[in-house]
């Protein structure tokens, strides 16, 4: 029980992922898969968007928002 006791922290507090990568890689088209919706809006020039996300544990898997 004790090995497990931080996890629920960790879902409480949230946690930080960063998608890391050369410019028009897919990041966005990644994010876009791994919320099966596109929320994150995709740029033909580099550095033209940054969003944050907020992830919640559903018991399902997560669920990202925009924060």
């Amino acid at each position: 029980m004790l090995v497990n006791a931080d996890q629920g922290l960790r879902v409480r507090e949230g946690f930080s992922v960063a998608l890391i990568g050369k410019p028009n890689v897919g990041k966005s088209s990644l994010l876009n898969r791994l919320l099966r919706d596109p929320k994150s809006y995709c740029y033909y020039r580099s550095r033209d968007h940054a969003r944050l996300y907020r992830g919640i544990d559903t018991n399902k898997g997560y669920c990202l928002s925009p924060d």
